[in-house]
């Protein structure tokens, strides 16, 4: 069987096929895929009447030409400026029979029954051609002939019920297609006489007739296409049952296609023409079902190719999972009645699995997604907060955000996309974590010694207003050397250096009073010491007023109290008291300790303000 054709032949036959259709505005493109004709004719919306009308008749004279170098023909029907067909027709173009024996042409001669010879499907259809060609153009036109027990044309559902060949025609530049337009140039047919024709033909034609009717399948004898149709059936069956990809779907898809066509060659006046009717329907019902499961095959195939490649964003998985959610809920839609149910049932399990990986990686991938979007939130709040941090308590809410960056980043798990990112921005801000709690530590010990100088210069100003010059001169040294190690960089430098001001000026302001004061004890000192005996000189006045026993003193009461003279040891005892009690009074008057030193300078007691008691060695 020749399995090529030239461009020019199908050119030659796309026109052979215009001309056929006479004044009807349907364009058609002919080319041969897989050595299967497939022809494609595209008209104006609304130009069509009858689409089933003009298959038929396109098929009818397809089978008239008897080509050669196909046998399945595919015919489509496209509206203009869309993609999809509407309208499809399989058939199996019937080979001619064997010529008629010229022995039954000689004049007189008469066959047997037996020996009748049909004329071919060539010489038939000539004959009807000539005979009826003329009267169809008077009468009506091809979209309107009357069926002649050809199977019929199935509408074409938009999304789901699309042929494996019809994909063919998407883009028709992959089938190389050669449209011929039909020619509005072309004159009309000479008009005859329709009741003439009639009566001149309509013998030759009851004889063709008959003959025609006589030649298709299944009308005597045997109807051996119907098991062969039931064949592919089975096969096209237990191809799907044990398929492993969509290729194998398209071949079981093929197979059955082939059954469609086998049993549309069975004429309606046929005895089995009902039974092939029945099983047209039945193929054709399997047919959807099974370019159901071929939609769901190329929804996984994308799915997969989808999972191996990189995926770049949340959208990709969101993507990835309709399509896995999408193939399982068309499985799911298969009944349990169908030949295909197990298959679907066997696939709904694999991809269910699939689908439940994909639900719980794209979860996670939102989860991960949403804890950077916080993070994002909570640098920027922390950011803000150290721009304008002014005390312990704003650096303290600075490092509680950081804290909730760090956490957060850190809680996104590995491998997910928002994870490349996270790590990306732990590296850049996990370092203001550390910064910000040495800030605050800074700033924590800074405020303590800022509160310390503040105490010191308070107690300072009390010992001031009680005249205490020595007391007060001391504390203000004290606040200003805590105020002096306020770090440079803290928020409370600038007002620990106003302090440190404010307590020099104090300093300096006491330091006369501190003067006066020396002098004023002094002359009580003596006062005191150098009654009846000098029992003491002052040595000074710096804190404590601090006061040495004469070596004279000392040494008349160690003589007294080795004497044995009971009034002479009395004597000093009551001096000792008087001389203890006189240092008590200064100690209270000027709010100083009072330390005794012996001639050597060892500390023998002090004497506390207030009544205090009295420490000694």
């Amino acid at each position: 069987m020749q399995t090529t054709l030239a461009l020019e032949d199908l050119d030659t036959l796309g026109m052979k096929l215009q001309n056929l259709l006479n004044d009807i505005p349907v364009g058609i493109q002919c080319s041969l895929k897989e050595e299967k004709l497939i022809v494609l004719g595209q008209h104006p919306a609304g130009a069509l009447s009858d689409p089933k009308q003009t298959l038929r008749y396109l098929e009818r004279k397809i089978q008239s030409l008897q080509l050669h170098f196909t046998q399945q023909v595919r015919l489509y029907l496209r509206i203009a400026g869309q993609q999809q067909p509407y309208a499809h027709r399989f058939f199996v173009i019937q080979p001619p029979p064997p010529p008629p024996n010229p022995a039954l042409c000689q004049p007189g001669t008469l066959a047997k029954k037996d020996e009748w010879i049909i004329p071919s499907d060539e010489e038939l259809d000539a004959l009807m051609r000539e005979l009826m060609a003329p009267v169809y153009d008077e009468l009506e036109p091809p979209s309107a002939y009357h069926d002649l027990g050809l199977a019929q044309v199935e509408p074409i559902e938009e999304e789901t019920d699309i042929p494996t060949e019809a994909i063919a025609f998407l883009p028709p530049a992959d089938l190389n297609f050669v449209w011929s337009e039909p020619d509005s140039q072309t004159p009309q047919k000479s008009r005859v006489n329709t009741k003439a024709i009639l009566s001149a033909g309509v013998a030759a034609l009851g004889v063709a007739s008959g003959a025609y009717t006589l030649s298709r399948p299944c009308v005597v004898g045997s109807c051996p296409e119907l098991s062969t149709a039931q064949g592919l059936s089975q096969e096209s069956t237990q191809t799907v049952q044990s398929a492993k990809d969509a290729q194998d779907l398209a071949s079981a898809r093929q197979t059955l296609n082939q059954a469609i066509a086998t049993l549309e060659t069975i004429p309606m006046w046929s005895g089995r023409s009902q039974d092939a009717q029945q099983l047209i329907q039945t193929y054709e019902s399997q047919g959807r079902n099974l370019d159901n499961l071929i939609a769901v095959e190329a929804i996984a195939t994308a799915a997969t190719e989808k999972t191996q490649a990189p995926l770049y964003s949340l959208d990709d998985w969101r993507s990835l999972h309709s399509l896995w959610k999408t193939a399982v809920n068309q499985l799911k839609k298969v009944s349990p009645e169908s030949e295909f149910y197990d298959y679907a049932q066997a696939k709904l399990r694999d991809y269910q699995a699939v689908l439940t990986e994909t639900e719980y990686r794209l979860q996670q991938e939102e989860a991960a997604q949403t804890s950077l979007d916080l993070a994002k939130q909570s640098i920027q709040l922390a950011e803000a907060r150290r721009q304008i941090a002014q005390s312990v308590e704003n650096w303290q809410l600075v490092q509680a955000n950081w804290e909730v960056v760090v956490e957060r980043l850190q809680a996104i798990p590995p491998g997910t996309l928002a994870s490349v990112e996270a790590q990306r921005l732990l590296t850049a801000y996990q370092p203001e974590l550390v910064q910000t709690r040495d800030r605050l530590q800074n700033e924590q010990s800074a405020a303590n010694l800022f509160e310390q100088a503040k105490e010191r210069a308070q107690i300072a100003q009390t010992a001031a207003q009680q005249s205490d010059w020595q007391m007060a001169t001391s504390l203000w040294q004290q606040a200003n050397a805590y105020a002096a190690q306020v770090p440079a960089s803290s928020i409370y430098r600038n007002q620990a250096d106003a302090l440190m001001n404010s307590y020099q000026k104090a300093i300096t302001q006491s330091q006369p009073s501190t003067q006066g004061a020396s002098q004023q004890v002094s002359a009580d000192l003596t006062t005191v010491c150098n009654r009846q005996l000098h029992a003491c000189d002052l040595v000074a006045v710096n804190g404590a007023i601090q006061v040495r026993l004469s070596s004279v003193y000392v040494q008349a009461i160690a003589a007294a109290r080795t004497s044995g003279n009971a009034n002479l040891q009395n004597t000093f005892y009551q001096h000792q008291l008087l001389l203890k009690q006189n240092l008590e009074s200064l100690a209270t008057k000027y709010h100083l300790p009072v330390e005794v030193y012996d001639p050597s300078n060892a500390l023998l007691a002090r004497h506390l303000p207030q009544s205090s008691t009295t420490q000694t060695r």
